[in-house]
């Protein structure tokens, strides 16, 4: 099952979400920074793959933005066309991964980028594993675990998932929410801006 199929009930409680909702983007692949690892989970469409931040472009006046895969059970296929789904009360633990680690996450560098990648996988699916990655992505990849699991502060992130048709869910983050509501598109692009990352999913890894 999708995770966003989830995640879209919850958000409709959200006034910021709702809006989300309703917006489209479609979206293209710029480039990947990440390292190449085999993953093991009964909804995984690959087993090798490449746990990597995703540089994008974005339609609707977005740009450029980074986004991470929450879909394992999907394949990316960019270019391809976007729902926007806001967060909600039920990505707490992914909540918790961003704001104790993202802002320490260089999507430049494919070790931070493979092991925020594997951690977000961890989060989001029960039963998760992975082999091949080297000792630093491993060790990286269980910092930032061991730093979501002990986090009790403030919420730093504001997360975006794009929940696609036929190609992999995704997320991103911008950081601290204006007091006043933006639209969709223009907390996409303070992510594109930041170099913030995201994630999704639909279950499939690329």
């Amino acid at each position: 099952m999708k995770v966003l199929k989830v995640l879209a009930v919850a958000a409709a409680l959200s006034p910021f979400a709702f809006a989300a909702r309703a917006a489209s983007v479609d979206v293209s692949l710029d480039y990947t920074v990440g390292k190449s690892v085999s993953i093991s989970h009964p909804e995984a469409v690959a087993s090798s793959v490449k746990a990597s931040a995703f540089h994008l472009t974005g339609s609707e006046g977005i740009g450029k933005f980074v986004a991470f895969c929450v879909d394992i059970a999907t394949r990316l296929s960019l270019p391809s066309s976007y729902q926007v789904v806001g967060s909600n009360s039920t990505t707490a633990k992914l909540q918790n991964l961003f704001d104790a680690n993202y802002r320490n996450v260089s999507t430049s560098n494919a070790n931070q980028s493979a092991a925020f990648q594997l951690a977000i996988w961890k989060t989001i699916y029960n039963g998760f594993s992975w082999s091949g990655a080297s000792r630093t992505v491993n060790s990286l990849t269980a910092g930032y675990l061991s730093s979501a699991a002990s986090y009790s502060g403030d919420k730093i992130w504001r997360l975006t998932f794009l929940d696609g048709d036929k190609t992999q869910d995704l997320v991103t983050a911008d950081m601290a929410p204006s007091p006043v509501p933006l639209p969709a598109t223009a907390l996409l692009l303070l992510g594109g801006l930041g170099g913030l990352g995201a994630f999704a999913r639909k279950r499939r890894a690329d």
